[in-house]
Parts: structure tokens; C-alpha cells; sequence
């Protein structure tokens, strides 16, 4: 038995063409999703998804060097004003 699950299509303006749902593998298709259309768009989420929180990781720990370089110069600043002091 195969399963297939209808949806409407996302595009309510009768005047413009339907977008091929191939070129967006994110975008679900209007007529009806197979198995091997819904093992496909899965694949496609779970890269997107993937992409997404290494991207995320990678701004958060941009951000995180970002704070240890101003701690950094925060430390120099201190030890050249004790350097400066005990001359």
C-alpha cells in the first residue's frame, strides 16, 4: 500500500506559474508526496537544518573570540599602565 498525502499549493495568485518544486529542495510539491518525494525533502530539512547550526556555531564562536580579544586588550592595557606606574 502506498501512502500519498495531498497539499495545496503555497502560490494563490491564478495569474503567475507554478514554480518548479525541484529547483527549491525545501519547497513541497502540489500534487502528491510519495515516499520517495518525502525521503528526499527529509534528506534535503535535515541538510538544511545541519547548515543552519553550523552556522549558528560558527557566529557564536566568532563572537566568543570576539570577547576573548577584547578581554586580551583589556590585560595589556592593565599591565602597561602597572609597567608605566612603577617607573
Amino acid at each position: 500500500m502506498q501512502c500519498i498525502i495531498f497539499i495545496a499549493p503555497h502560490d494563490t495568485d491564478q495569474g503567475s506559474k507554478m514554480k518548479d518544486p525541484m529547483k527549491d529542495p525545501l519547497a513541497l510539491p502540489a500534487g502528491p508526496i510519495t515516499r520517495t518525494r518525502a525521503t528526499k525533502f527529509r534528506a534535503a530539512l535535515n541538510a538544511f537544518v545541519q547548515e543552519q547550526i553550523t552556522l549558528e556555531l560558527q557566529d557564536h564562536s566568532y563572537a566568543r573570540c570576539e570577547v576573548e580579544l577584547e578581554e586580551a586588550l583589556k590585560f595589556v592595557m592593565v599591565h602597561e599602565a602597572c609597567k608605566e606606574a612603577a617607573h
